[in-house]
């Protein structure tokens, strides 16, 4: 028996300035402090 293990990971943030929800028209998109990542594995 074999086990093959996979990970993956990839940044996801947007490239142009996206409004968050739940804040309204409060705070307009500045831009980016740290980028999002999304995580894999299986």
């Amino acid at each position: 028996m074999t086990w093959q293990v996979g990970i993956g990971r990839r940044v996801i943030t947007p490239r142009t300035p996206v409004w968050l929800a739940g804040y309204g028209t409060r705070r307009v998109p500045e831009g980016t402090i740290h980028d999002l990542w999304a995580t894999t594995s299986g």
